[in-house]
């Protein structure tokens, strides 16, 4: 598991790291060809977008938040201000815990509160003693046990985070111990420093991505997604390298006849002749024959065949991801009925990652309460149905219906849910209570009549 996460991640950042962690090298394949190969390797991050337009579509209207009695906490406003003591918003940190979520699968979280004995809010104040979030990979996260109490609910009992590369810290629910690196070694680590934990449970919160019996097994937005994004960009380099080569042939000669430096894979003798061999490396040739030297003319016949095998790969990888109707370089429309599929297997994963969303903001939110010595008695509430729909197809079906269905009363309705789609979100409710009234006034259905 700790090897697909670090992919997924790669796959999601892109770049140089990506690239030489996914670029696959032929076995035959020289360290200098390789190398160059590498430095040409063009990463088209397919991934990327998928994961930001889930979580474009699941905060395009903002969840509804009642913090109850914890709104009136000055201690809270700041959580709210700063929820990680790194200057980021409660809402961000949020969204940035549903982003990870769909990119690993799971994602953890801590609700901590720094040391310190103080004797008033005023204090606390002052000195900016309050709850905060931590985040945690799952590869940093090393260990979680359960124990069934109460008639069979699990209960963690223990949790061990790596901090960092040189320190770990290990939950329980009486106290918090930090260990460090013995230095030197490599798995070896010493007590550091002993906490009480004075909430008695372990202030953590495993976030899924989407619903699971076994939040363990939550499924990662790309995971799928991303294997065909890694075969895509090991063909890339594949084809570029071939168009290098046709432009470029390769030399064909006897053995021998090649001047190499001492130490190189291929033997041979020396020799004081400077022989231009194309773009890659020569293939060498039994040297006893009378061919001599002679350049090979790749062959460029599987390029197109290539390009239509690409474009299928990228076909299917806007099936699974559910963005046909994104695919701004699409040359063949799909299908309305395709379309309304894709947009209902959209809606009802979106529900589900809101679902996962909303029930970690409340747990969330409760630890927070319970470092505050008080109980969250507020609210969460996400969208559970996403409009998310091709709205030029929608037009186009409203205004051939139009002349079909020539009733004013079912013009204005049209008009009025049209309107409504296309304005945007911000639009004051005023403007479409106003809408709605002109298109009943008797002037505009005479119109509406006469249309």
């Amino acid at each position: 598991m700790v090897a697909d996460w670090e992919f997924f991640e790669n796959t999601y950042n892109g770049g140089t790291m990506y690239a030489k962690a996914n670029l696959i090298r032929h076995e035959r394949e020289p360290d200098i060809a390789f190398s160059r190969r590498l430095k040409e390797a063009c990463v088209i991050n397919y991934c990327a977008p998928v994961v930001d337009l889930y979580n474009f579509y699941l905060y395009r209207t903002d969840p509804m938040r009642d913090l109850g009695s914890l709104s009136d906490s000055p201690l809270m406003q700041r959580f709210v201000d700063d929820a990680d003591f790194m200057g980021n918003r409660y809402q961000d940190v949020i969204r940035a815990i549903s982003e990870r979520g769909s990119i690993y699968g799971i994602f953890g979280v801590v609700v901590d509160k720094p040391q310190g004995v103080t004797e008033s809010m005023g204090e606390e104040l002052a000195n900016d003693i309050r709850p905060y979030v931590a985040t945690y990979a799952p590869e940093n996260i090393w260990c979680m046990d359960y124990e069934r109490v109460n008639g069979g609910r699990p209960k963690l009992v223990k949790l061990i985070l790596e901090e960092d590369s040189n320190r770990l810290r290990v939950w329980t629910v009486d106290s918090v111990l930090v260990y460090g690196r013995v230095a030197g070694t490599i798995d070896e680590y010493e007590l550091e420093q002993e906490i009480i934990n004075p909430l008695g449970i372990i202030p953590f919160v495993l976030h899924t991505n989407r619903m699971a019996l076994d939040p363990m097994c939550a499924a990662s937005d790309i995971a799928d997604l991303a294997h065909i994004q890694r075969s895509v960009f090991n063909n890339d380099s594949k084809m570029l390298e071939a168009m290098g080569r046709a432009a470029f042939p390769m030399m064909e000669i006897p053995d021998g006849s090649l001047p190499m430096p001492s130490g190189n894979q291929f033997s041979g003798e020396i020799r004081n002749q400077e022989i231009v061999v194309g773009s890659g490396n020569a293939l060498i040739r039994s040297s006893g024959d009378s061919v001599g030297h002679r350049y090979i003319e790749p062959s460029m016949v599987g390029a197109s065949r290539y390009l239509e095998i690409r474009k299928a790969m990228l076909d299917d990888f806007s099936i699974i991801a559910r963005t046909q109707h994104a695919n701004a370089q699409k040359t063949v429309a799909t299908s309305g009925v395709a379309l309304e599929i894709e947009f209902q297997q959209l809606n009802g994963l979106l529900s589900s990652k809101a679902a996962c969303m909303e029930r970690t903001e409340v747990r969330l939110l409760q630890l927070v309460a319970n470092w505050l010595g008080t109980e969250f008695n507020g609210s969460i509430k996400y969208n559970d149905s996403f409009g998310v729909k091709d709205l030029s197809a929608d037009i186009d079906t409203a205004i051939k219906s139009l002349s079909v269905i020539t009733s004013p009363t079912y013009k204005a309705e049209i008009a009025k849910q049209l309107a409504t789609r296309i304005l945007d979100d911000d639009t004051e409710r005023a403007v479409f209570d106003l809408i709605g009234l002109e298109l009943t006034t008797p002037s505009t259905i005479e119109l509406l009549t006469a249309a």
